[in-house]
């Protein structure tokens, strides 16, 4: 028996081979058959093949496994080594199919923030089992290992590129010079993040902030771009200034709801925008063309919510513009009465026509006074006699969040990782998930992102289903 047969396993092939790295000339190869009697093999030997090689003597030089995927020969003699070492190579070989399949599983578990179990749900088995027969899927004790590990090629990854950006004669704590610059940031950061804070809220309408807030911001970035004494943050401003041309630079792609949030405030109307729009270079003619655009704006929304209203209702006069009194007093005198009807209907024509002017009335009006206790909702609330249409305009205006923190929140980070299949997480294998996450996903980060072609086509598509349906 040679010194291989502890292995259980017997020789099928013999191979010549002329050259070795061994001192000793290998004159025969024989590849070993794993199964032989045996009712149980290692899951490996389907990836690998275990090969005896011989000297002219016939005596056992040296047992390797060569693993098919990559060619690589390891030490595999059943008394020495044992299926250790071809078993951790296989896991780990590049060019191992089920291992790249079992990445993307594994990606595909901690992007789409699926419980560790979906792994072992029938319908995940047998897809696998369609797509890659010979894959052996994971459970999910081995998915969780695996995003751990995940977890720490990816931190390896962002330590090393944090490594390689710092200074290298940098030694001791921040000097003073470093937490001047530091303050310089925060105090240019801070106007964003109040902004944030205003625009998120919930307690209150946000509609008629935006514009304000928008121009705010621009003028922020404008004037740290002129100021030279910061390169650095200098260089941020100018990063920021091509981000807001990108999605605010072209007015007239900006949706106009957040114009008229901004002129329906008593306080603005068309003044503020005209001295917003002169402060960012726009000529004249410019200004004026786009403050007639968003006044026939609001009134095309007029005719259109006044076309809903009740009040454009002018056929026939109710009862409650003739005195009943009168009706009685008449009722025996048809022409007396016949006159007391055009009458009414004479002014309630003339209530009709100030109506339709409701647009330049408001206009027209004079502003309202600055004051800390003014609220807007409660100024429209007040008005709505004076401006019934347009005051339902504002209402639903008024209505529309800025933001989507407030839905977003419905579907928090917190609930969908530490979901009722995940609430026993260590607190490490969640910060484990949230974080690879965020790493996986770092090509794709964008506070906005323009729909493609692609994506336009499959909202379309989706339409065309439902209404098939």
């Amino acid at each position: 028996m040679d010194a291989s047969s502890g292995s259980g396993s017997s020789p099928s092939t013999t191979q010549p081979h002329t050259s070795s790295p061994s001192k000793t000339p290998i004159i025969h190869e024989e590849v070993v058959d794993i199964g032989g009697k045996r009712k149980k093999v290692a899951d490996v030997w389907s990836h690998a093949k275990k090969i005896i090689k011989r000297n002219d003597k016939n005596e056992v030089i040296v047992v390797v496994a060569i693993c098919n995927y990559c060619k690589t020969e390891v030490p595999a003699h059943s008394r020495t080594h044992g299926n250790n070492g071809i078993d951790g190579h296989v896991k780990k070989c590049k060019k191992n199919p089920h291992n790249a399949l079992e990445e993307k599983v594994v990606a595909f578990v901690v992007k789409d923030e699926m419980s560790f179990r979906v792994v072992e749900g029938a319908g995940f088995v047998e897809m696998m089992k369609e797509a890659q027969p010979r894959f052996k899927i994971p459970n999910r004790k081995k998915i969780a290992s695996l995003v751990w590990e995940l977890y720490a090629v990816e931190a390896a990854k962002i330590k090393s590129v944090i490594g390689d950006q710092r200074k290298k004669k940098r030694v001791g704590p921040p000097m003073e010079k470093d937490w001047e610059k530091a303050q310089v940031f925060v105090n240019f950061l801070k106007r964003f993040h109040d902004t944030t804070l205003q625009l998120s809220a919930t307690k209150k309408t946000t509609s008629p902030l935006i514009w304000e807030e928008i121009v705010a911001m621009r003028m922020i970035i404008d004037e740290t771009i002129l100021d030279t004494t910061d390169p650095s943050l200098q260089e941020v401003a100018k990063r920021m200034e091509s981000k807001f041309k990108k999605y605010w630079g072209n007015l007239e792609k900006v949706n106009k709801l957040i114009f008229l949030g901004h002129i329906l405030d008593p306080r603005y109307k068309l003044q503020m925008i005209g001295i917003h729009l002169g402060d960012m270079k726009l000529d004249a003619s410019k200004i004026q063309s786009f403050v007639d655009s968003l006044k026939n704006c609001l009134m095309e929304l007029y005719h259109t919510y006044k076309g809903n209203s009740p009040l454009d209702d002018i056929n026939g006069i109710d009862d409650g513009d003739i005195d009943k009194d009168l009706m009685e007093m008449y009722k025996n005198d048809p022409i007396k009465l016949n006159y007391h009807l055009k009458m009414a209907q004479v002014r309630k024509t003339q209530k009709q026509a100030e109506i339709t002017n409701e647009v330049d009335k408001y206009f027209s009006d004079p502003f309202v006074k600055w004051s800390l206790s003014f609220d807007i909702l409660e100024w429209w609330k007040g008005n709505t006699m004076t401006f019934p249409v347009i005051s339902k305009i504002a209402k639903d205006i008024f209505s529309i969040p800025s933001s989507t923190v407030a839905s977003e929140n419905a579907f928090s980070l917190g609930r969908r990782v530490v979901d009722p299949f995940r609430a026993s997480l260590h607190p490490k294998m969640v910060e484990a998930l949230v974080c690879t996450s965020d790493w996986l996903r770092g090509e794709e980060i964008n506070l906005y992102k323009e729909p493609t072609e692609d994506e336009f086509n499959f909202y379309k598509d989706c339409e065309e289903v439902v209404t098939s349906k």
